[in-house]
């Protein structure tokens, strides 16, 4: 337990320290475009990500993961209709409702 004293002091910065020098954690963004789409969209997002494309019923039409930043979703074989696309890395998750004309 800390009393009222200098050491107390010295130790409480030693933390206050350790805390502000901590790495600053990036947010994890995804976006996708165009939207409404025919031929393919571009997905940006985290090298690594793996992505699931789900019909309005919950089928499973493509997945994958996602090797760069900048990446291409070839849906040119895709019904037109709704889709969701589920991008994933780690524990972060995004979700992004899809359009194909």
């Amino acid at each position: 337990a800390y009393g009222h004293g200098i050491p107390d002091l010295i130790k409480a910065d030693s933390i206050l320290r350790t805390f502000v020098s901590l790495p600053e954690v990036k947010p994890f963004v995804s976006k996708v475009y165009p939207n409404p789409a025919s031929v393919e969209c571009t997905v940006i997002c985290l090298a690594g990500s793996s992505y699931r494309l789900t019909d309005m019923k919950g089928n499973v039409v493509l997945e994958g993961t996602f090797s760069n930043v900048y990446n291409f979703l070839d849906i040119r074989e895709l019904e037109s209709g709704n889709y969701l696309l589920q991008i994933q890395k780690g524990n972060q998750l995004h979700h992004h409702k899809l359009v194909k004309h």
